[in-house]
């Protein structure tokens, strides 16, 4: 669970509101896919970092000296 590194979500879920507060100047805000597109990009930005942990791990981007290794002390 620590690979998804829920702690950045935040930052995807704050990108997606911006754009709906601006389009929402254009007419009213579809409250279905706004929560649609917050889910969407959060399991697209789950599935991204674990991708980046595994290729990391798998060539050896990723030593156990690395500054990710502080707050994520285990690979994939």
């Amino acid at each position: 669970m620590i690979a998804t590194r829920p702690w950045s979500f935040a930052m995807s879920l704050i990108s997606v509101s911006v754009g709906n507060l601006l389009a929402a100047e254009t007419g009213p805000i579809h409250w279905g896919w706004f929560a649609l597109v917050c889910v969407g990009i959060v399991c697209f930005h789950a599935t991204a970092n674990i991708f980046n942990d595994y290729f990391d791990t798998r060539y050896k981007v990723d030593q156990p000296d690395s500054p990710t290794a502080r707050y994520r002390p285990q690979p994939l």
